[in-house]
């Protein structure tokens, strides 16, 4: 692992070189060694780059720890040629004791690119056996201002060492196959049928690399296949960089597809496979294979004006550079956080924009999308302010707004209303007199409410100055009435006789609701009352009705009978008379 202080230090590196601006929303990015694994001889070379596959977004600087088993593997060389970091705050070191590689670089300006050359590393095979080139520690920071870690993975190699040359004695066993091996092509056994003339140059189809007039910023194992006619009896393929070579006489066997190792270098290859049948070798395919990993070159962004300070609301931006390889294919130029524009050319005419800072980042890609990025802040100054030295802050609806003021004789000023919410009302360019004085009036009708009015000086270029305001004007109803010297316009009575409707309201919702509670409360009284005296009706019945289940009435028990119908009445009467009482009392 990277020792805490070298961990320090990326991250000081990292704020160093990150700049104050965002460029997109950062995703992952890849470490690889190419090759991912191969199978050697005893005391050869083998040359390892360490790659970096951006996934599309900017990257300013990187580290890694890698580990190998240096029994296998030792150290010869470390180089940093084609390098995208410029600089380092941990220069590349190694140690063929411990087995460890340790780097720390960064650079001024983001890159992207599927395949940029961080370090090649050069081995010396020093043991038979197998070694694995792993990282042990990674980080790489986008070039967004956050300095964010955007590392997805960190691919590591699995390298064989044999003796000798690489290939195993006769009769010995074969060499054990590294992870990342190229397979050999597998072959066809068959009789081929009699030809009638020398082959046809195939058709091949290529994977990774599949157009073959494309520049591509990928370097990996790729694989050509093709379709093999009934009379072919070999086939013969070479990789160069030669455009019209032909493939060597001599067959390799029948075989629909082969696998090709990485390119490692940039440049343009070729491909070229032959077929061979009874009557011979035919004419050779030639296919081209184009691969640029280095992004331009760097450069700046600059005024044609001179300086990072523009009185010209729409300056011309200078930001030419050259790519190594491809070409340059497009610049992509941000500013702030408006959408990107593109353009064939290494120059901008900057759209009039209002004064204020402008962070402007232009992003160089070549033809094999690799891209390098200049940043510069950008300042439009403003002109000269206009004055406003009346407004009619109070107006009703239906009254003119009038606006006055003085401006510069060469300028014109802007006269913008917008609303509480920022809603633009009306805006309007209005020039001056000779002597600079300038008026405005608006004629249209505006609802009651407040607005807001702002002044901005105009010049011929565009140019803009620093807007005079924002100063509020309130818009008044037309009052209807005059009470005590107070205008009382329609919404001022509307919520007038609202408040007095509510009022009322109010009122007799509390009358109704006493009402019903006094009604309750004598009811309940009532229904006592008529219980009690229902009570003794029916006793005196009871009394009745006993008497005369005995038989004969006797003359005592007649008398006694007339008394207790004569307090039945009375009770009748009783109860009638507190009814209406009662009822009365309600009411």
């Amino acid at each position: 692992m990277i020792k805490a202080s070298t961990k320090v230090k990326l991250a000081m590196a990292v704020f160093a070189i990150v700049s104050f601006f965002t460029i997109g929303k950062a995703s992952a990015a890849d470490f690889n060694i190419i090759p991912s694994g191969s199978t050697s001889g005893l005391n050869q070379t083998l040359t390892v780059d360490i790659k970096i596959n951006t996934a599309s977004i900017s990257i300013n600087a990187a580290q890694g720890a890698l580990k190998f088993d240096p029994a296998i593997l030792q150290v010869k060389s470390i180089s940093k040629t084609n390098s995208i970091f410029n600089f380092w705050l941990a220069e590349p070191t190694f140690s063929n004791t411990d087995g460890k590689i340790e780097f720390l670089g960064g650079t001024p300006n983001g890159v992207i690119g599927g395949a940029l050359q961080a370090l090649r590393i050069v081995f010396t095979t020093f043991g038979v056996g197998s070694s694995d080139l792993i990282f042990t520690d990674s980080a790489i920071s986008a070039a967004d201002g956050t300095g964010k870690n955007v590392i997805s993975k960190a691919n590591g190699a699995s390298f064989v060492v044999t003796p000798g040359t690489g290939v195993p004695p006769k009769g010995g066993s074969p060499a054990p196959t590294p992870s990342g091996a190229i397979p050999s092509p597998e072959q066809i056994l068959r009789t081929p049928a009699p030809a009638t003339g020398t082959p046809s140059a195939p058709e091949l189809n290529v994977t990774v690399y599949t157009d073959s007039t494309q520049w591509y910023d990928l370097d990996a194992p790729f694989t050509a296949s093709w379709v093999l006619p009934a009379d072919i009896s070999g086939v013969s393929t070479l990789l160069n960089q030669s455009p019209k070579t032909e493939a060597p006489t001599k067959s390799e066997g029948l075989f629909t597809s082969k696998t090709f190792p990485e390119l490692q270098n940039d440049g343009v290859y070729y491909l070229h496979v032959r077929f061979q049948n009874n009557k011979g070798w035919g004419l050779s395919a030639h296919y081209r294979i184009a691969m640029d990993t280095q992004p331009p070159l760097p450069f700046q962004i600059a005024l044609t004006t001179g300086g990072l300070v523009s009185t010209d609301p729409a300056p011309t931006l200078s930001f030419g550079t050259g790519d190594s390889l491809s070409g340059i294919a497009r610049y992509a130029i941000f500013i702030n956080s408006e959408d990107v524009v593109y353009s064939s050319v290494g120059t901008y005419h900057f759209p009039p924009h209002p004064p204020g800072d402008y962070n402007v980042t232009v992003r160089a890609i070549d033809q094999a999308d690799n891209s390098i990025e200049g940043k510069m802040k950008l300042e439009i100054v403003p002109i000269e302010s206009p004055v406003i030295t009346f407004i009619t802050d109070k107006v009703n609806v239906g009254d003119p707004i009038r606006i006055k003021g003085s401006i510069d004789v060469n300028y014109k000023v802007q006269v913008s209303i917008t609303d509480k919410n920022k809603a633009l009302i009306s805006q309007s360019e209005i020039s001056p007199d000779s002597t600079g004085v300038w008026s405005f009036q608006l004629d249209r009708t505006l609802n009651a409410g407040n607005y807001y009015v702002s002044v901005t000086s105009v010049d011929s270029r565009g140019a803009l100055s620093l807007p005079v305001g924002p100063q509020k004007i309130s818009v008044n109803e037309v009052p209807i009435i005059s009470l005590f010297g107070l205008g009382i316009t329609l919404t001022d009575l509307t919520i007038f006789l609202l408040i007095v409707a509510i009022v009322i309201l109010i009122y007799f919702v509390r009358r109704i609701t006493l009402h019903q509670l006094k009604t309750s409360r004598g009811s309940f009284i009532i229904g006592r009352d008529l219980g009690n005296a229902m009570g003794q009706i029916g006793k005196e019945i009871d009394k009745i009705e006993t008497r005369q289940a005995r038989g004969s009435i006797t003359g005592t028990q007649l008398s006694d009978n007339t008394v207790s119908i004569k307090k039945i009445r009375e009770t009748i009467d009783k109860v009638n008379a507190y009814i209406n009482k009662e009822i009365e009392g309600i009411k």
